[in-house]
C-alpha cells in the first residue's frame, strides 16, 4: 500500500489504452465511510497527471474523539461515465496521522 502524510497533496498519474470521452475521480475514506472528495472532472486524455488536494487527505475525527494512526482511502477513477464502454478502477492508499498538528 502507498502512503501519504496527513494534509499533504498527492500527485497521481494514470494511463489508459485510449483517449476516453470523459474522465473523473473521487476519494473515499474507507475507515470512516464517507466521501473525502466528491467526483472531480479531469481533462480527458490517455495519459493524465493530476493532483489530489491536501484537504482530501485530512485525518477525520470520529465521534469518540479518537483518531487512527493510518486512515485508508480509495482513489476511484472513472472513464466514459454512463457510456456502454464505461471503465472504473480504484487504488487504496493510506494517510499517515502526523503527531505534530491537527487536521481539523
Amino acid at each position: 500500500m502507498k502512503y501519504v502524510n496527513e494534509l499533504s497533496s498527492m500527485t497521481v498519474r494514470t494511463r489508459l489504452s485510449r483517449v476516453p470521452l470523459t474522465l473523473r475521480y473521487r476519494i473515499v475514506d474507507i475507515d470512516n465511510e464517507r466521501t473525502a472528495l466528491d467526483w472531480t472532472s479531469l481533462t480527458a486524455s490517455a495519459d493524465v497527471t493530476f493532483t489530489v488536494p491536501a484537504s482530501a487527505n485530512a485525518i477525520y475525527q470520529d465521534s469518540r474523539g479518537k483518531k487512527r494512526r493510518i486512515e485508508r482511502r480509495v482513489l476511484v477513477v472513472q472513464a466514459n461515465s454512463g457510456e456502454a464502454d464505461q471503465f472504473n478502477a480504484e487504488e487504496e492508499y493510506g494517510v499517515r496521522n502526523l503527531k505534530g498538528f491537527e487536521s481539523a
